[in-house]
């Protein structure tokens, strides 16, 4: 969606144009100006009125569709968004036993060989 305010244009009106293309909206705003701004139009030579046109067409502004950002959203929602560090932290601690680098192990590994030792 493409969009045109001529407030953008510096000029005292509520006038906004919104269509699906950049010419669409072009057309409208000068239309509008035609008919809602021709005094100030009239004394302007063919080189003030390109300058005018090309100022006009630079204040087109192209605005995000809702589609978009719904697309962005669910992207993340479905797990295609940015890399979530929490689950990388979770690997570790189930591939590892604890999270404390296995000392836990340690220990239970050291209590064992001392049973063995006593029971023998």
């Amino acid at each position: 969606m493409f969009t045109f305010e001529c407030k953008d244009m510096e000029m005292n009106c509520d006038y906004v144009a919104a269509a699906a293309s950049k010419e669409e909206v072009m057309d409208m705003a000068m239309a509008h100006a035609a008919e809602a701004h021709a005094d100030m139009l009239e004394g302007l030579s063919a080189e003030q009125t390109e300058e005018m046109n090309a100022k006009l067409a630079a204040a087109i502004k192209e605005e995000q569709t809702e589609e978009i950002v719904a697309e962005d959203v669910s992207a993340d929602i479905d797990g295609e968004g940015e890399e979530d560090s929490e689950g990388d932290e979770e690997e570790e601690i189930s591939e590892g036993g604890d999270a404390d680098g296995d000392e836990e192990d340690e220990e239970e590994t050291d209590s064992e060989e001392e049973e063995t030792s006593e029971v023998a």
